[in-house]
């Protein structure tokens, strides 16, 4: 059994019922949403399945989605986000290593 948080239930037709009555069908619809997230997760498995061999041959994206997600695109990301952090982070680093290298020059002298 599924903890409801965690799965999908299905919505009722009409929510417009008597308090009491709303409640109880909403306990039904919590009952069966294992039942229904089950038939829902099996459906999407036959789907992908139906995908794969259709499509089998080639595990490329499609070129207009191949540059919006994957791999490559994740890398470009996460480069241009670091050296934008390092831009921004460089007079910082660049002063305190000025520091460093002056205490240590007094240190030795």
């Amino acid at each position: 059994l599924c903890f409801p948080f965690l799965v999908t239930t299905p919505t009722l037709e009409n929510e417009k019922l008597p308090a009491e009555e709303l409640y109880k069908e909403r306990i039904t619809l919590l009952e069966e949403a294992d039942g229904y997230e089950r038939e829902e997760f099996r459906e999407w498995l036959c789907n992908h399945e139906k995908y794969r061999k259709e499509h089998g041959d080639t595990e490329e994206l499609i070129p207009e989605i191949a540059n919006q997600i994957g791999f490559a695109k994740a890398k470009s990301t996460m480069r241009h986000v670091m050296l934008q952090d390092t831009l921004r982070r460089l007079p910082e680093v660049l002063s305190s290593l000025r520091k460093d290298l002056e205490q240590k020059e007094t240190e030795f002298k």
